[in-house]
């Protein structure tokens, strides 16, 4: 945006689209969204709650998807991975329910599916915007600056959210769990 403050912003929502969307346009071109969809009521087994979405890919893909997602020496995989697994315990419910489900589906290791699911907080180099367009409507932008935004983008997929009645709608990517932190499902 530049030099656009943020109070043009609040008073005119419109300066802010208009490159937001000509950056979308250009995105959506080169990366079209043939995103897989998918839903999760919250109910169910814990362990079994992302198997739907799991079925979106092939296990093999998701499996080699996940060890380049860690990408780290083999010597540091090795010490680490037992160690991440150990963390289980701590880990809130239902998300240590969900990759452990997950973990089995795939055939990866616990300590793996940890790891995965801590490689956004661990490599977070991503910005986001939120605009509100003069007829209310809300644009939430993120740019995502990871390594592996090519395996990203296709594990990439649209998730509602039903809880209560309540649909929370979002994009996820398989094997990160449940939308705590925003791009996770």
């Amino acid at each position: 945006i530049g030099a656009v403050s943020a109070g043009m912003l609040a008073a005119q929502p419109s300066v802010a689209l208009s490159p937001l969307l000509a950056v979308e346009a250009a995105v959506l071109e080169r990366f079209p969204p043939a995103r897989p969809s998918s839903s999760s009521s919250g109910g169910g087994a814990v362990p079994l709650r992302w198997l739907p979405v799991l079925r979106h890919f092939q296990p093999a893909f998701l499996r080699s998807a996940v060890r380049r997602i860690i990408d780290v020496p083999k010597w540091v995989h090795h010490i680490i991975q037992p160690i991440a697994a150990e963390l289980e315990p701590f880990m809130p419910q239902p998300f240590a329910g969900e990759i452990a489900g997950m973990c089995k589906a795939l055939g990866i290791s616990l300590g793996d599916g940890i790891l995965l699911n801590f490689a956004y907080e661990s490599t977070a180099f991503c910005t986001s915007i939120v605009v509100q367009d003069d007829r209310g409507n809300i644009y939430h932008g993120r740019n995502l600056d990871y390594d592996f935004v090519d395996i990203l983008s296709k594990i990439t997929l649209d998730v509602q959210f039903i809880k209560g009645g309540q649909v929370r709608s979002g994009v996820g990517v398989a094997g990160w769990c449940s939308g705590k932190n925003g791009t996770a499902l």
